[in-house]
């Protein structure tokens, strides 16, 4: 008896453990995936070299970690162990609050007073850094005011001040300073445009007969539209313009996007089942733009969370702008209808974007105000009030005097900018990057050319170039008095020439694509040659017949 046992037990295993292999090669089982950030672990090479150094085995073990046959079910099993016996979460991000309140930790952190320790050492750190923060800020206002450029800031609601009573009980540190009280004063004293739509809700909640920001959500729902329309004419009226508004009209149902929203951190705990939930009644209202004669549509540029989002949800931005800009904590850039085209900050020209502004606005919650710009305004300064030859003295300066490297002192200047002379005044600073701001001006004039790109896009594509370089080169052009590549004459055969070739050598780097174009040359009795330049000369064609 005891020997069938084992052999049963025996058989079982190994019938689990070809069921997990092949459910991981083949994903016969069609799981529904986990929530939130994924890994690619990609299947380590095995050569001798990655085997002596344990790089093979190591690679190996991280690409089991997150490839293993039924992970998603087996990780969604423990977390709902954790949830059932522990109400605890596996997320460090996600914090358990009373009856089922979910938070994000730093949330949790600024409200008790700890968030501080996450960005400064002490108090006497936090209290130099802000103040530097709004020396920069206020600098920066009155630099792009002389630009009729708009600048603000905008806070919206923070969850764990808004709804305290579901906090978990934790020890308050009563000695730290809060970056958002700080800013909060310092704007009021200097006259800084600011909208504190943190404290409006704090006053206005008990109206509303559901959570601005959902008991199993990080973020705001329709509530946001109102501080959207808030926020337009706002800028409406520190510009002394007429802007379109929003209009509300009817309730409506939640959209499918809303109804993602309302359970965004609860989707985050990848549970097996739903989280008991107080049954709010949810709902939107129709949204509409209104204009008229005197309107005027402006381009604005929004930097910072996800709290800007729900805008883009509710409100149709297009109509109240000509052109949108949201970059994402800084480093993605959106845009487009919807914002649904993207590009990392990176591949952006800062100087043009900000000179074909009419606002920049930072958007912020209370707890997210330690990094309140991410970087934007140091860079924003630096671009539009150092030249280049001043920059490279600078840095010079600060090899000589500190004994730095170049990395090191240009380092130190791209995040403390007011340690450049003329930056280092008093007031607004009267320095500018007078070459700078011509050749993005005269960027903006081009693309607002529809034939003078269609000529710099011939140019892109002969040259090899990115077009954004192609376009930086010609407003230098321009602003150098040589000769603009809009009035070079192009072969248009020769660019046709040019192009497919250009193909063919994307097609020789993708063994996928070969192996593809090789069959088709098989089935059409064609050299591999021929049907290479024959699917060159489609793409091209379809192509154009896009653009």
């Amino acid at each position: 008896m005891k020997k069938i046992i084992y052999n049963i037990l025996c058989f079982l295993t190994l019938a689990i453990f070809a069921t997990v292999i092949a459910q991981q090669k083949t994903h016969f089982i069609e799981l529904k995936k986990l929530n939130g950030e994924t890994h690619e672990a990609k299947k380590p090479e095995l050569n001798f070299d990655n085997y002596k150094t344990a790089k093979w085995q190591n690679d190996t073990e991280n690409h089991l970690r997150y490839n293993f046959g039924f992970r998603e079910i087996l990780i969604r099993f423990y977390n709902q162990y954790l949830w059932d016996f522990y109400r605890k979460t596996y997320s460090n991000e996600v914090t358990i609050g009373k009856d089922n309140w979910l938070y994000f930790t730093y949330s949790v952190n600024e409200f008790y007073g700890n968030e501080m320790y996450r960005w400064c050492d002490s108090n006497e750190a936090a209290i130099n850094k802000f103040e530097r923060q709004v020396k920069i800020l206020n600098k920066l206002r009155g630099v792009l005011k002389s630009y009729d450029i708009d600048f603000m800031i905008f806070t919206s609601p923070e969850k764990s001040t808004s709804y305290p009573e579901f906090l978990p009980e934790w020890d308050y540190d009563t000695t730290t300073i809060h970056a958002y009280d700080y800013y909060r004063d310092a704007f009021a004293e200097t006259g800084f445009p600011y909208l504190d739509m943190h404290s409006m809700f704090q006053n206005i909640q008990d109206t509303i007969d559901f959570p601005i920001i959902p008991q199993a959500s990080a973020h705001w729902i329709f509530p946001a539209a109102y501080a959207g329309d808030s926020l337009f004419r706002f800028m409406a009226q520190l510009k002394g313009i007429n802007m379109p508004h929003v209009k509300f009209g009817e309730r409506r149902e939640n959209s499918e996007e809303t109804k993602h929203v309302i359970h965004d951190l609860e989707f985050g705990l990848n549970l097996m089942r739903p989280i008991e939930l107080y049954p709010y009644d949810y709902h939107e209202r129709e949204v509409s733009v209104v204009a008229d004669s005197n309107s005027l549509k402006t381009n604005g540029i929004f930097i910072g969370n996800s709290y800007f989002r729900a805008f883009n949800q509710y409100i149709p931005l297009e109509e109240i702008f000509s052109d949108v800009r949201y970059w994402f904590y800084n480093e993605t850039e959106q845009y487009g209808p919807k914002l649904m085209k993207s590009q990392p900050i990176t591949q952006v020209d800062i100087l043009q974007r900000i000179m074909n502004a009419d606002f920049i606005v930072f958007f912020n919650e209370p707890s997210q105000m330690y990094k309140i710009s991410y970087g934007f305004a140091e860079k924003a300064l630096i671009e539009l009030c150092v030249s280049d030859s001043l920059w490279d003295a600078e840095v010079r300066r600060h090899m000589e005097t500190n004994n730095y490297t170049k990395d090191e002192a240009e380092w130190l200047l791209s995040n403390y900018p007011l340690l450049i002379k003329g930056l280092d005044t008093e007031g607004v600073p009267t320095i500018r990057n007078e070459r700078g701001i011509n050749i993005a001006k005269a960027m903006n004039k081009i693309e607002n050319d529809s034939e003078w790109m269609k000529l710099l896009d011939k140019q892109s594509t002969l040259q090899n170039k990115n077009i954004n370089r192609i376009l930086k080169t010609e407003a230098e052009n321009i602003v150098d008095g040589r000769p603009l590549m809009r009035n070079e004459q192009i072969n248009d055969s020769i660019l046709f020439q040019f192009e497919i070739q250009k193909y063919i050598e994307e097609f020789k780097q993708s063994p996928e694509k070969m192996k593809m174009i090789e069959n088709k040359a098989k089935e059409n009795g064609k050299t591999l040659e021929e049907m290479m330049r024959l699917d060159a000369i489609w793409i091209i064609k379809n192509k154009n017949q896009t653009k």
